[in-house]
């Protein structure tokens, strides 16, 4: 998402014949199209007209336009216009195309930095990545002064003085910050939204964004003017980039996640006391933009034992909010379960899993989903086939996330494994087919592994055997003859496919 002055700060001067942007105005545009006559305009659009096309008088209030020739005077002077116009001769294809490679240069730090966040990164490791954005020095204050500001009061006559005292020189070098006694800089720490300021100690001028958890300030981003000057585009920028330092700072405080009293009493009646769906939960997923026939998938992280469990989960819960939306999260006994709703998201499942597997990729914990269910009246079950698959997760560990749909089959064998030797599942009729290999040296339990596998296909199994086909099917003879077992009956069937399976993977 940009706004119209990141989008002129990427383009030649040169060719803009007349503009008006707002710098400090949010990052509301997502996309870019062409224009067409008569067209309902979107705010959240850039639209690409050629001023002839354009009606006289704008319709609606806010616009974002790439305009080739003048505008019409009625969209100079209407305030809600953010334009840039262009040679009425510029080819339009072209222009779309370096606007779109813009929209694209920015979508791939935004990936970056997610993934960046994600994978548990440090802030010192954003380094890099911040003078590729800005091209001049960025600085992150951490919470070390939101504690000395916090302190000040000017009826306080004991503040007042301390601060005072440390006006013309730095503090000292263990609290590594400047503090400045004039009350109008300790002010700038309640501004909301991007705002420029000059830093006389330092003899430069900086744009700054205050970074607040709802109404605590947490810090401040700080982008210089050393290298260049400043662009329209930077208040932006810094709104941008300063919300992903606000998931960094944030990151270790208590977990909460935002919702209504009724939806939290409709999860735990559903999920945790195993109640059944009533009528009012409808209303109660409206509220929340949720139906229920779309589509859900339930994830359930966990970690092994440790003191420590529960926080480490609270402080994987904030990723987790930031980086999927159309969710709740809740804590539940050494698990944190997410509720995904697919329909509501901006992102795919695909993209889900992609940033879920990358999170997990850096800490200790362990995930499971449940298989996508289209009906929310079952919670209750797909809350509970994601907590298994965590479960399986610790157990295995020879991957961080697993999918329901995919190994439900080994959680199941590897239950029954864990319940006591593969020998006590076993009949008699089979037992004396496995002492019938063991006595005459054959292999008649390969053969009719292979055969369950092939799905009773003589000529697949020879195949799969490398064997003469009469030879096969001497062997298959000779397996009903000692088991006098009818492998074409459905639980037999299935039966012998679960022994085997697990005496494969024993």
């Amino acid at each position: 998402m940009l706004n119209l002055a990141m989008i002129k700060d990427k383009l030649p001067s040169s060719r803009i014949l007349q503009s008006r942007v707002r710098k400090e105005h949010p990052r509301n545009l997502k996309q870019i199209r062409f224009y067409e006559k008569d067209q309902d305009l979107n705010p959240d659009i850039l639209y690409l007209a050629s001023a002839e096309d354009l009606p006289v008088t704008p319709e609606t209030g806010q616009i974002s336009l790439l305009c080739l020739g003048y505008l019409p005077a009625g969209y100079v002077n209407q305030d809600g216009v953010e334009f840039l116009c262009f040679r009425s001769s510029e080819p339009g294809q072209s222009l779309f195309q370096e606007v779109l490679d813009i929209f694209c240069y920015y979508e791939s730090f935004d990936s970056r930095i997610k993934d960046m966040i994600i994978a548990g990164r440090q802030m010192r490791d954003f380094q890099e990545i911040a003078l590729e954005i800005f091209d001049t020095p960025v600085t992150v204050y951490g919470t070390y002064e939101k504690v000395l500001m916090m302190a000040y009061d000017p009826n306080r006559t004991e503040n007042l003085e301390y601060y005072q005292k440390n006006q013309d020189g730095y503090m000292e070098e263990e609290e590594k910050s400047v503090l400045y006694a004039s009350k109008d800089f300790i002010d700038t720490f309640s501004v909301r939204g991007p705002a420029f300021s000059s830093m006389e100690l330092y003899r430069t001028q900086i744009i700054y964004y205050n970074i607040f958890l709802q109404d605590n300030y947490l810090g401040r981003l700080i982008i210089e003017n050393t290298y260049r000057e400043f662009r329209e585009g930077d208040y932006a920028l810094a709104a941008w980039f300063g919300e992903y330092m606000r998931i960094l700072m944030n990151r270790n405080r208590a977990f909460r996640f935002p919702a209504s009293l009724e939806f939290e009493q409709m999860i735990f009646d559903l999920s945790l006391s195993r109640g059944k769906y009533r009528e009012e939960y409808d209303a109660t997923l409206a509220k929340a933009g949720w139906k229920p026939e779309d589509r859900y998938v339930c994830i359930a992280i966990t970690v092994n034992n440790d003191p420590v469990g529960d926080a480490v989960l609270q402080d994987g819960a904030h990723y987790l909010v930031e980086f999927f939306d159309s969710q709740y999260i809740f804590l539940h006994q050494g698990y944190l379960v997410q509720i995904l709703n697919i329909d509501r998201s901006s992102y795919s499942y695909e993209e889900m899993l992609r940033r879920m597997k990358i999170f997990l990729s850096n800490n200790a914990l362990e995930a499971g989903t449940s298989t996508i269910f289209h009906d929310f009246r079952e919670l209750q079950v797909h809350v509970g086939q994601s907590m298994m698959m965590a479960d399986y997760a610790l157990r295995d560990r020879q991957k961080k996330l697993y999918e329901f749909d995919e190994n439900v089959l080994p959680m199941m064998l590897s239950f029954f494994r864990e319940k006591g030797e593969t020998d006590i599942y076993k009949i008699r009729y089979l037992q004396n087919l496995y002492h019938y290999d063991l006595a005459n040296n054959t292999e008649l339990v390969k053969t009719l592994q292979c055969y369950l596998q092939q799905n009773l296909n003589i000529s697949e199994t020879s195949q799969a055997l490398y064997i003469a086909r009469t030879t096969c099917l001497y062997r298959i003879r000779r397996i009903q003859e000692i088991t006098h077992l009818n492998l074409e009956d459905p639980e037999t069937n299935l039966y012998l496919r679960l022994i085997l399976q697990l005496e494969q993977g024993h």
